[in-house]
């Protein structure tokens, strides 16, 4: 349980942080939708350099010192985001946090799994560190909308105690290249279908606050939305294990374009709260999908891994520069429209790389 403990810490401690993020730069300090998705662009741009250095580091150097290293720095830099109370700080605070971030989750992950094995049950705990951060950080900014860092800075500083207790077993160490081209063909369909499905997901994330509060502005409600979808998926992932990988991501794509439709035709808390639980369905398919279809092919699993976190933050940039674009140019319900067609091309493209493969 004790990998399991960190990986529900740092999710904590990332959602805590990053949860309010629009809603300071929009309502404290008047950045505007595209300024928005700028900064969180930022933001994605050092966690997918850190995923992809720090990922086959782990493969190369040894998780221990790799996962130790990168909560400790996530304990400081969180800190330090609560002192960000301007533009410049903030955007600044942001980047190193995602630099920072992306140090330690490969080799966790590779960790977890060569311990066990059950790639649901332990993103399961990531989904609940979600939940847990997002209602912690919902209930503390009623007092102040920097608090939450604060929060994340002590859950972080729990986790690197935690990881102190790790049983680390002699770990082979592998030769990776800098550019690990083998890896990157081998895992090419899960990383293109994640790519595209999750571009769209973060033009709605970038506005995705600002549209809940357009229905209803408690911090607290908009905290309980999204635990929604993070108990969604640590009911559901555990009972993924069972299934083949690519089944799953094909079922998770599917399932992402129906839940951003109903996003973008709510105009109850019951609709955003029902769209919740599709999209969390679909994510849990998706993700413990990928991971599946990842890990169980070749030795180089924090390298693998790390591709995944950098192929999710590469959407995130794509996704939300264009959604903070999109949603000025046209509402924010344009960007769940374009999210949901983009899903679906997702599905196609999956499928179509696969088939292709079993025919060459």
């Amino acid at each position: 349980m004790k990998a399991e403990s960190v990986q529900m810490l740092s999710s904590a401690s990332l959602f805590a942080s990053a949860f309010l993020v629009p809603l300071i730069l929009k309502d404290a300090l008047n950045v505007d939708e595209a300024g928005i998705g700028l900064v969180i662009a930022a933001y994605s741009t050092a966690f997918l350099l850190s995923s992809w250095l720090f990922g086959r580091l782990a493969d190369v150097r040894g998780r221990k010192r790799v996962l130790q290293a990168g909560l400790l720095a996530c304990t400081i830099v969180s800190a330090l985001q609560f002192f960000a109370t301007s533009v410049e700080l903030l955007v600044a605070a942001r980047i190193a946090m995602g630099f920072a971030a992306g140090t330690f989750p490969s080799a966790l992950m590779a960790y977890a799994y060569e311990s066990k094995g059950r790639v649901g049950r332990y993103a399961s705990f990531g989904a609940l560190g979600w939940g847990v951060g997002t209602l912690l950080a919902g209930f503390f900014a009623v007092y102040s909308l920097f608090a939450p860092f604060l929060v994340s800075a002590v859950l972080f500083g729990i986790a690197f105690g935690v990881s102190l207790a790790l049983p680390f077993p002699k770990q082979t160490l592998l030769k990776v290249p800098r550019i690990p081209i083998a890896v990157i063909k081998r895992n090419a369909a899960s990383y293109v279908a994640v790519l595209l499905r999750h571009t769209g997901a973060n033009m709605v994330w970038v506005i995705y606050p600002i549209f809940l509060a357009t229905i209803n502005p408690d911090p607290m409600w908009i905290g309980i939305v999204y635990a929604v979808n993070a108990g969604t998926q640590f009911a559901l992932m555990p009972l993924l294990d069972r299934f083949d990988g690519k089944k799953l991501l094909a079922v998770g794509l599917a399932l992402s374009a129906l839940a951003f439709i109903v996003f973008a035709v709510s105009d109850s808390e019951w609709m955003v709260i029902g769209g919740q639980v599709i999209l969390g369905s679909s994510w849990s398919c998706a993700y413990v999908g990928s991971l599946k279809s990842i890990l169980e092919k070749g030795s180089e699993r924090s390298t693998s891994s790390g591709l995944l976190d950098s192929t999710l933050n590469l959407s995130a940039i794509i996704g939300s520069m264009i959604g903070g674009f999109v949603a000025l140019s046209f509402g924010d319900c344009a960007t769940m429209y374009v999210a949901a067609v983009m899903s679906l091309v997702a599905l196609g493209v999956f499928l179509t790389m696969l088939n292709g493969k079993a025919s060459a």
